[in-house]
C-alpha cells in the first residue's frame, strides 16, 4: 500500500448544503408496492432523501456551502486557498 503526505495542509473548515425538498420514501415509491417500499427502508435505514429542483445543480450547493462557511467564520474568499467539492451527481453528465 502507498502513503503519501503533504506537510502544511490543514483542513480547518467544513460545511454542507442539500435541497430544500424532502422526499419521504414511503410517500413516492415509483411503482413499489407498499410492502415492497417498507422492505427497503428497513434494509437500507433510509426514510427519506434531499431531491434538488432540476435547475439547481451541484456547483449552485457548492456556491451556497461555501457562502454559509464564509458568514460562519468571518474569512473571504481570499482566505481560502481551495474548495474540495464531494458529489455523487455532478453538474454534467460524462459520457
Amino acid at each position: 500500500m502507498a502513503y503519501s503526505s503533504i506537510p502544511n495542509i490543514a483542513l480547518i473548515g467544513i460545511v454542507c448544503a442539500l435541497p430544500e425538498n424532502v422526499v419521504h420514501n414511503s410517500a413516492e415509491n415509483s411503482g413499489f408496492s407498499e410492502l415492497e417500499v417498507e422492505k427497503i427502508i428497513k434494509m437500507t435505514g433510509v426514510h427519506s432523501r434531499y431531491v434538488a429542483p432540476a435547475d439547481c445543480l451541484v456547483s449552485d450547493l457548492s456556491y451556497a456551502a461555501c457562502q454559509k462557511l464564509m458568514s460562519e467564520t468571518g474569512w473571504t474568499p481570499e482566505d481560502i486557498d481551495i474548495l474540495i467539492v464531494v458529489t455523487q451527481t455532478g453538474d454534467h453528465t460524462i459520457p
